[in-house]
């Protein structure tokens, strides 16, 4: 079976190839536009074959989720670019079975004019939009079973339906055949009617290319059928004036016989009419975008002349902010362009940001980090470059290999793939924060069980690979003492290659080194080779010298070394408690101003002792009264 592939597309003109090895020409000279919709199926829906069929309209039969697939016939005027081109497609005998009967070349030249005649051969000839819309309609009406039986099943379902209805209404309302067969004809049209519109609009969707071809197709479906009206043998009672169809021919199994029934399907000016809401529609989305995409390139306009007007005193606020602009136009044009962009697109722009998921998980905090009244604003700028360092680094690989090279030759369809490179999961549990694994965890994932006696269905089982885990002692040259800490294999490895346990604790990234006691260790070995005066071998200067100069290369102010491997939520612990200390010690008791003013004072010579003695109070009217007539006098 023929599966739709890209390197039978690259060509001048693009064929389709069958069993037989017999190429069919589709001059679509856009490949784009050519491969739209059958590049969105996925490889499984791919499964359909293409052949010629001498007749009018498409032929298709059969299921493409089916090993034997689907098949398609594509009429002769189908490869056809100009009218010219037909006659030397057309074989003599003309077309066959449309609506049951043949048409012959010599009908069409003798029962219509010449005018009619130029319109008949203009009508079979479609743009590549047209063949396009045409191509994506049978394709999607072979994508499910009951649509590609559909026009068989029309009648043998309207007959039994019309029985179990005519049979219960006789029995519970006693109706008449007559309006039973209306009301069963009306139910059976619109349920119909549905099935048919998903075609148009799985089809429609495909682009406004397509949308646009299939008002062109139905036009000229419908042109086509007012002109053979006059060519078939009762035309006038298979084709109504318009062009729609009033009779279809069902044919009996394994037999050429037919009889014609009434059309059930929905009209082709419906169709039409149908087609053209959908362009409207997608017009209208198209301007809605279009407006969006100006609004959003004015307010990214407008933020970056307030970041120009602003002063920012830290390019690593500058970063954080560009960054967030990045994310905001990203989401933004994944939602507003989610129906346009194809997977590649996507697959670009998320190349552009190196490690997204890191990055986006800091744009849900950005506004704790850049709001200036925050606390995460007045962290140490040290303490931001760290954690925007550590958010763009990528880990080094340790469960795989990454490939070389990002492409690769299919040799089976001759083009460039790009080669999926994507790591593996691996969790890390609270057990390897304690000790240092060098980057190693746990891996999940499936096993095949292994087959003994007789055969059996092979059932897929879970499982975790687990790193052996050694538990050793370490001894630190700079701390001048010893750590039983859990490890790997991998972390003895990686001692050797860098030559010491204090070089690789010191050396290794945070991203690399996956582990809590590792940056506590590495904050406390800078903290004291800032501190070498007083914290590392005061009492031996021989050996400061020597260790000091080994390490001399990490040596970091204190002020940045006590913040290393600290995370955000400690970070702004400590930061609290240094501001509550300052505050503290900026706080004086008003005792002690006072005191200090008043020897100041006293100093100068400027204080007046007998204004500052309190005034001895005068005695009330009362106390006088009392005291003359009362008080006993000497």
């Amino acid at each position: 079976m023929y599966r739709i592939n890209k390197g039978d597309l690259v060509r001048d003109n693009f064929e389709f190839k069958t069993k037989s090895n017999n190429y069919l020409g589709i001059s679509l000279k856009d490949e784009k536009q050519a491969t739209k919709f059958l590049y969105r199926l996925s490889e499984g829906e791919r499964n359909f074959e293409f052949f010629r069929s001498n007749t009018l309209d498409f032929v298709s039969f059969g299921f493409n989720k089916l090993r034997q697939g689907s098949h398609i016939g594509l009429p002769y005027s189908y490869f056809a670019q100009s009218k010219t081109e037909i006659f030397e497609l057309t074989p003599a005998s003309g077309f066959q079975y449309f609506l049951g009967q043949k048409i012959s070349l010599d009908d069409i030249n003798q029962k219509l004019s010449v005018e009619s005649q130029e319109k008949f051969y203009e009508s079979l000839v479609l743009s590549d939009d047209a063949k396009l819309f045409g191509l994506g309609r049978e394709v999607a009406n072979t994508d499910n079973f009951i649509k590609s039986i559909l026009d068989r099943l029309v009648e043998f379902i309207s007959l039994s339906g019309a029985y179990m209805y005519s049979y219960i209404k006789t029995r519970v309302y006693k109706m008449q055949f007559f309006q039973r067969r209306k009301v069963f004809v009306l139910s059976g049209l619109f349920a119909f009617s549905v099935i048919f519109e998903t075609i148009d609009v799985q089809a429609c969707q495909m682009g406004l290319d397509c949308c646009t071809g299939s008002i062109e197709f139905y036009d000229k479906m419908l042109e086509r059928n007012k002109l053979l009206r006059e060519v078939l043998i009762n035309g006038h009672k298979l084709v109504d004036s318009n062009g729609n169809y009033l009779k279809q021919p069902v044919y009996l199994p394994f037999t050429n016989f037919f009889f014609y029934t009434n059309f059930m399907g929905i009209k082709l000016t419906d169709r039409r009419e149908f087609c053209q809401k959908q362009l409207d529609l997608m017009i209208t989305k198209l301007n809605a975008q279009m407006e969006n995409d100006e609004q959003k390139s004015k307010k990214s306009e407008l933020i970056k002349e307030n970041d120009q007007t602003q002063p920012h005193g830290d390019e690593e606020l500058k970063i954080l902010k560009l960054i967030r602009l990045k994310l905001e136009t990203f989401f933004f044009d994944l939602l507003i362009k989610h129906e346009i962009l194809n997977h590649f697109l996507i697959l670009s722009i998320k190349l552009l940001l190196p490690k997204f998921e890191r990055i986006k998980s800091l744009g849900k905090h950005l506004p704790k980090w850049s709001d200036p009244n925050g606390i995460y604003y007045r962290l140490p700028e040290h303490y931001k470059k760290r954690q925007v360092d550590f958010l763009n680094t990528l880990p080094k690989p340790v469960h795989y290999k990454p490939s070389e090279k990002l492409y690769e030759v299919d040799h089976e369809h001759g083009v460039k793939k790009r080669i999926q490179d994507t790591p593996i999961v691996v969790l890390y549990p609270t057990q390897s924060k304690l000790g240092i694994w060098g980057g190693e965890g746990v891996v999940a994932g499936y096993k095949r069980p292994e087959q003994t006696g007789y055969k059996r269905p092979q059932y897929l089982t879970t499982k975790l690979w687990r790193p052996k885990v050694l538990k050793l002692i370490f001894y630190s040259e700079i701390l001048d003492q010893n750590y039983a800490l859990t490890c790997t294999r991998r972390t003895l490895e990686l001692i050797e290659e860098a030559k010491g346990f204090d070089n690789y604790i010191l050396k290794t990234h945070e991203v690399d080194l996956k582990s809590d006691i590792g940056m506590q260790l590495k904050r406390e070995m800078l903290i004291r080779l800032a501190k070498k005066d007083t914290d590392l071998y005061p009492q031996d200067q021989k050996k400061q010298e020597i260790i000091y100069n080994r390490y001399k290369e990490f040596v970091i102010p204190i002020e940045e070394a006590e913040w290393v491997g600290l995370k955000p939520w400690e970070a702004v612990n400590k930061l609290k408690k240094i501001e509550e200390e300052k505050q503290k010690i900026s706080i004086r008791p008003l005792k002690a101003v006072f005191a200090e003013e008043t020897i100041e004072k006293l100093s100068s010579g400027d204080f007046d002792i007998e204004k500052a003695l309190p005034k001895a109070k005068e005695k009330s009217i009362f106390k006088k009264i009392m005291e003359e007539n009362f008080t006993k006098k000497k």
